[in-house]
C-alpha cells in the first residue's frame, strides 16, 4: 500500500563518482530517486544518480524532471520505463527547477550554481529535511554553495534572480500554501547556507539518514508527493502520483 520514499538529487558536474554512489546506495536502499536528468550518461549529478540508481541491477527505481520535451508540438511527454519514469515537461529548465525542489519528501544537495542554488531555495520554502553532500573534483558541496550564492545571485546579479527565482514563482505563485518572493527565497539560502555542513559519513549511511529524515515528517503511504502540477497538463498531479504508487510496487 502507497508509496516509497522519495529522494531528490541536486547538483552541478563533475560529481559522477559521488553521484554514481549515491545512486547506487538509493537502489540498495529500496527508495525512488529524482533527479532533472535521466536522459543521458555522462558526469552530471542529474544523470549520475539515475545511473547510479540503474546499474546495480537491485531495482532501481527514479524519476526524471527533464526541461522541454522530445515532441515537436511542445506537450508533455511522460515516459514510463520499467523501474522508472521520464517526465519531458516542456517548461525551461529554470522553471522546472521549482519542481526538483518541491517534489521530494526529502533532498541532497551536491555543489551547483545557479539551477542548485534556486532548487535549494524552493526546498526549504517547501520545508523539505535537506542534507549537503559533495566529495568530488570541486570540493565539498556547501562552501561552494556559499561562493556560488555570493557570485550569481548577490553581486547585483538581478537577472539571475528574475531568472531562476522569480519567473518559477510566477508560474507557481505559492509554495506550501504560502506566498513566496524572489528576496524571500535569497533570506533563506543565505541563513540555511549559514549553517549547513557536509554530509561527512558513508553515502550509505546518508541515504539511510535521508529515509529517516523522511519519515519524521509523517507516514508516507497514504500521502501525496510534493508535485505540483504542470501548467499545461491539467490531470499530471494526479497522474504523477498514480506513477509513484506503480513505481513503488
Amino acid at each position: 500500500m502507497g508509496r516509497l520514499v522519495l529522494v531528490g538529487a541536486i547538483g552541478g558536474d563533475a560529481q559522477k563518482a559521488s553521484a554514481l554512489a549515491f545512486g547506487a546506495a538509493a537502489a540498495r536502499a529500496g527508495v525512488i530517486v529524482l533527479t532533472g536528468g535521466g536522459d543521458q550518461c555522462d558526469d552530471e549529478v542529474k544523470n549520475a544518480v539515475i545511473e547510479g540508481a540503474r546499474s546495480t541491477g537491485e531495482g532501481g527505481r527514479y524519476i526524471g524532471i527533464l526541461p522541454g520535451t522530445s515532441d515537436p508540438g511542445g506537450k508533455v511527454v511522460w515516459d514510463r520505463r520499467a523501474n522508472g519514469l521520464l517526465i519531458h515537461t516542456a517548461l525551461p529548465h529554470f522553471v522546472r527547477n521549482l519542481i526538483n525542489g518541491v517534489t521530494p519528501d526529502v533532498l541532497v544537495a551536491f555543489g551547483g550554481s545557479r539551477g542548485t542554488l534556486a532548487e535549494v531555495a524552493f526546498a526549504l520554502a517547501a520545508g523539505k529535511p535537506l542534507f549537503f553532500y559533495g566529495n568530488g573534483s570541486k570540493g565539498p558541496a556547501v562552501p561552494r554553495l556559499r561562493r556560488n550564492l555570493k557570485e550569481c545571485f548577490e553581486r547585483d546579479e538581478e537577472d539571475n534572480v528574475r531568472t531562476f527565482l522569480a519567473e518559477p514563482l510566477r508560474v507557481w505563485p505559492e509554495i506550501a500554501g504560502k506566498a513566496w518572493t524572489a528576496d524571500d527565497l535569497l533570506q533563506l539560502l543565505e541563513y540555511r547556507l549559514g549553517l549547513a555542513e557536509d554530509w561527512d559519513k558513508s553515502v550509505d549511511a546518508l541515504v539511510g539518514q535521508c529515509i529517516a529524515a523522511a519519515r519524521m515528517k509523517g507516514p508516507l503511504g497514504s500521502s501525496p508527493t510534493g508535485f505540483p502540477g504542470l501548467p499545461i497538463d491539467p490531470e499530471s498531479k494526479q497522474r504523477f502520483e498514480r506513477e509513484i504508487e506503480a513505481i513503488s510496487e
